[in-house]
């Protein structure tokens, strides 16, 4: 097997999408090269960097597959023939494409252990698994049945060749697959406008339409569940596509620059898309899709790169781009787009209430260890809840003076102050869903003689298309929080405090199946989420503690104890810690933000600087920098941002 240290052509690059200047992130274009010839391509980037794909100097059977690691590309060989493609990698370092045997059929092939393996077939003679592996190992792809010229979807799992059917259709191709088996594609009849694309979960192929159009492709999707690929219409002299996103059942245009077709190959857990889009002359241009926007990859390049962007055809979880990118010779090469945080780092936001009666606010900011505090908004009213949206560059506020409440979002450095929601009801906290594309929030209606009902309500991200979800059995919402991955949402009711009926509750993001998992609390308020670690955390007033349980509600368990007024909670997972606002006793002159190990051991204070903090989120958010532009994280929900998880006892 052949091995090519590639030549790295590294530029520093910025993307200007809308988040404010001194949020940002630096990236690198890395030219994987070729080890011969000069044609390469990218097809799948796991967790590590590693890269796979073909090279050659053609169309088949001139082309390899090849995998990129530490940077070196190795040829993976091939299956006895003269042709071989890698499509997918997991993130333990397994390969999976096609490969002609002696025979010259493709046949899918697994590469693990520097052997490459023959998966079989349908009973025909022909295989790819182009639709990836996962990290259970199991494979996607298509295969022959043996009937005729079909060939129908496959998952391959167990050592086993699974045939998913084709839908009441002749044909079924699969092209992608996320660490829960659900796997997406596209069935039909042969002819264009009957193709479909295709979820495929719990057994059961779902048919995902066509937003008006007479076909749609589905091709990649994410951990939540969340579907990209393409829709559009044939009719015979005219074809026309849209790059979609289908999630919680509804399929979105992604639109597209200048009204060119466009196409959605990929997407990430943090709701990233990457693409392609007709740049006009029979060219195309790669695109990232991210916090509702749709910027052209090539803008990431410096004037005079000498690089063509022409497509996106794979992004991880960490940001890290892959696809095909033509220089200035007319040659086109596999390349690796890498975001390098400067200076990144966990920051805490906080609503902070001032004045003697704490009619006014600010918005502050500060590192995780408490340092560098900074006002970014002030002259508000009276601030509560905290949510930030690192991928869509927002934080979110709740709050209100004078007996009108709104919800209030800025740029992450303070700037671009917007009113999205105003409302004469008491506003409690607000979580974000950025992947898809809705903010949620408490509150509660004083119905007169004492008495209050409340409500759970979402609405779009700019604060448009107002909805209430659930109203029925609330008193007063507090704290909520959102498991995006599995489409619920947890809330904390205080039910009337002191009295022990409070308590916390779970229901679907359409407001569905709503039921108390905890009951007989006394005033829970603040409320975070481990979605990974199976946990609930959650701030008790009266009772003075933080307290934790599993998401069924088992397995209550105070964390610490002895505290003033402890109000909201949020988690960095990455480091294990959990980050709470604290008040003392009145007149409040000792109020603080506090920080512990998951596990309550470690408390120390990192925020004591006389104000009064109330609601909290933590976020992954880079350092400002004087000549980058851009910063793109995770999806940050109430309470906790998506990074990598800290081993803990």
């Amino acid at each position: 097997m052949g091995k090519h240290v590639a030549g790295l052509f590294v530029l520093c690059v910025t993307l200007l999408v809308g988040i404010g200047v001194s949020d940002a992130v630096e990236y690198t274009f890395t030219d994987l090269g070729t080890l011969t010839g000069t044609y390469s391509w990218a097809g799948s980037v796991n967790a590590s960097g590693q890269v796979v794909g073909m090279y050659g100097v053609g169309a088949p059977p001139n082309e390899r597959a090849y995998l990129y690691s530490g940077g070196v590309m190795t040829d993976l060989g091939t299956l006895g023939g003269a042709y071989s493609a890698a499509r997918g990698i997991n993130d333990s370092g397994q390969v999976v494409g096609s490969a002609r045997n002696p025979a010259g059929q493709n046949r899918a092939f697994l590469y693990s252990g520097g052997a490459m393996s023959n998966l079989g077939t349908l009973g025909g003679s022909q295989s790819e698994a182009i639709g990836g592996i996962n990290a259970s190992g199991q494979v996607a792809g298509w295969a022959d049945t043996g009937v005729g010229s079909y060939y129908h979807a496959f998952l391959y799992t167990g050592g086993v060749m699974q045939d998913l059917g084709a839908n009441g259709g002749t044909y079924s191709r699969a092209w992608g697959i996320n660490d829960s088996g659900q796997v997406v594609g596209y069935f039909g009849n042969f002819a264009e406008p009957t193709n479909r694309a295709f979820l495929y979960s719990g057994g059961v192929m779902t048919n995902l339409g066509t937003l008006g159009g007479n076909f749609s492709y589905a091709y990649g999707i994410n951990a939540g569940g969340h579907v990209v690929g393409e829709y559009g219409t044939n009719s015979g002299s005219t074809r026309t596509n849209r790059a979609f996103l289908y999630s919680g059942g509804v399929m979105k245009d992604l639109g597209t620059p200048a009204g060119k077709n466009s196409w959605a190959w990929s997407i990430n857990n943090s709701g990233q898309v990457v693409g392609g889009y007709d740049s006009g002359g029979g060219q195309s241009h790669g695109f990232l899709y991210t916090g509702g926007t749709m910027t052209d990859l090539n803008s990431l390049l410096p004037p005079g790169s000498g690089w063509t962007i022409g497509e996106g055809r794979a992004i991880n979880n960490k940001g890290q781009i892959v696809g095909t990118a033509t220089n200035s010779s007319g040659q086109s090469h596999a390349y690796l787009l890498s975001p390098v945080a400067s200076g990144a780092g966990a920051k805490l936001y906080w609503t902070d209430v001032t004045g003697a009666d704490s009619s006014q606010s600010t918005i502050k900011r500060a590192s995780a260890d408490g340092s560098g505090v900074t006002t970014l908004v002030s002259g508000l009213g009276h601030s509560r809840g905290m949510a930030v949206d690192v991928s869509g560059g927002k934080m979110y506020w709740t709050g209100g003076i004078g007996g009108v409440s709104d919800i209030k979002r800025a740029n992450l450095d303070g700037t671009g102050l917007e009113t999205l929601v105003t409302t004469s009801n008491m506003l409690a906290h607000v979580a974000i869903d950025a992947q898809g594309g809705k903010m949620y929030w408490a509150d509660s209606v004083n119905t007169g003689y004492g008495g209050i009902n409340g409500r759970i309500l979402r609405a779009n991200l700019d604060g448009s298309i107002p909805e209430s979800i659930l109203t029925t059995g609330l008193l007063q919402p507090v704290g909520i929080a959102l498991d995006v991955q599995h489409g619920t949402m947890y809330f904390t009711d205080l039910e009337g405090p002191s009295n022990g009926t409070g308590g916390i509750w779970r229901a679907n993001l359409n407001g569905s199946g709503a039921a108390k998992i905890i009951n007989g609390i006394d005033e829970a308020n603040g409320l975070a989420i481990d979605v990974a670690g199976g946990k609930l955390y959650w701030t008790e007033l009266v009772t003075k503690k933080i307290q934790c349980a599993n998401l069924d509600g088992t397995g209550i368990k105070d964390l610490v104890t002895g505290l003033d007024i402890p109000t909201d909670i949020a988690l960095d997972l990455s480091e294990g810690k959990m980050y709470w606002t604290e008040w003392s006793q009145y007149p409040y002159s000792n109020c603080r933000i506090r920080s512990a190990n998951l596990d309550g051991s470690g408390m120390t204070t990192v925020v004591s600087d006389g104000g009064m903090p109330w609601g909290i989120a933590v976020a992954e958010v880079p350092e400002p920098s004087t000549f980058v532009l851009l910063a793109m994280g995770a999806i940050g929900l109430i309470g906790f941002a998506w990074r990598r998880r800290k081993p803990t006892a």
